[in-house]
């Protein structure tokens, strides 16, 4: 058992190892997180508002159909400004 665990150990350091920085999220990952910080929202909602300019940390443009970029750190900065935390 103990042999096991330093194996899933090894494997969680080399997953975190590699995971690379993205500077967007997509809705969907905006959506998860503000969930963790109890936000009641949607992902219809949340691109309702990107569209509206209510959201500082993104915006969307028009084409064939609506596409949608919405910038990490901006988003990270503003959740702290907004005092969201995840809550356990």
């Amino acid at each position: 058992r103990k042999l096991w665990l330093i194996k899933l150990e090894k494997e969680v350091i080399n997953m975190t190892e590699t995971v690379e920085y993205k500077p967007t999220l997509t809705a969907l990952e905006l959506y998860e997180d503000l969930r963790r910080c109890g936000v009641k929202t949607s992902p219809t909602k949340i691109k309702a508002l990107i569209q509206q300019g209510k959201y500082p940390f993104a915006v969307s443009c028009e084409m064939s159909h609506t596409e949608f970029e919405i910038y990490r750190k901006p988003y990270e900065e503003w959740k702290e400004k907004v005092g969201l935390k995840y809550i356990n």
